[in-house]
Formats: structure tokens, C-alpha cells, sequence
């Protein structure tokens, strides 16, 4: 069973993405801010992250900074899911090793097919 790291800092959203990955069989594992996720994802390996970027404590930027510069997380797959919009956000996440950077609302079937296609190597 894939292990997905889920961070998000809105509850309601972060309840729908687990029922969205469980749904699927993905194994899943939650964080409510950035912080707590960059920890998480220091402890255990994961298959995948998918991260907000506006959190506190920790931007999803941060977040995916310190797994990408961790040697033993640097090849996780990282999907950004946010409602920032501008195009500077998207190159420099792009820029950091992302592997998708998803607006929100997410569509769930987008989201669960690129987490099925990160998965999948």
C-alpha cells in the first residue's frame, strides 16, 4: 500500500483529501500545519507529499525545500495543492522539484490519477 503525507492547515479540506486517497487504497498519514508535516516527512518515508503552500509555522515552500535538500526524502514526489495563483509561485515551486502544483478547488479524480502516476514508478 502506497503512504501518502497529506499537509494541510484547512480541517475540513485535509478530512475530504483522506477520504479521497483512502477511497483509492492509498495508506494515509496527516499533518495540520508545516511544521508538523516537515517533521513527519524526517520520520518515515513516504510514497508520496501533497502540501498546501500557505500554512502556518511552515510554508508549503519550506516544506518542500527541506525534502528535497534531505538525502534520504529528496526523490519523494511533492504535489502542491493551493489557491495562490500567480505565475512566480508556480515557477518556483516548479523550480524547488515539484512534481505538480494543482489549484484549488482540486478535482479529485485529477488528483487521484497524479498521485496514481507518482506512485506507480
Amino acid at each position: 500500500m502506497k503512504k501518502v503525507l497529506l499537509i494541510e492547515d484547512d480541517a475540513t479540506l485535509l478530512k475530504v483529501l483522506e477520504i479521497i486517497f483512502k477511497q483509492q487504497g492509498f495508506d494515509i498519514a496527516m499533518a495540520k500545519d508545516g511544521k508538523e508535516g516537515i517533521a513527519m516527512a524526517e520520520q518515515q518515508k513516504y510514497d508520496l507529499i501533497v502540501t498546501d503552500l500557505m500554512m502556518p509555522y511552515a510554508n508549503g515552500l519550506e516544506v518542500v525545500d527541506r525534502v528535497k535538500r534531505n538525502f534520504e526524502t529528496k526523490d519523494t514526489p511533492i504535489i502542491v495543492l493551493t489557491a495562490v495563483t500567480t505565475q512566480a509561485s508556480e515557477l518556483e515551486s516548479v523550480k524547488m522539484g515539484v512534481a505538480a502544483y494543482l489549484r484549488k478547488p482540486v478535482i479529485p479524480k485529477e488528483l487521484i490519477a497524479l498521485a496514481l502516476k507518482l506512485t506507480s514508478k
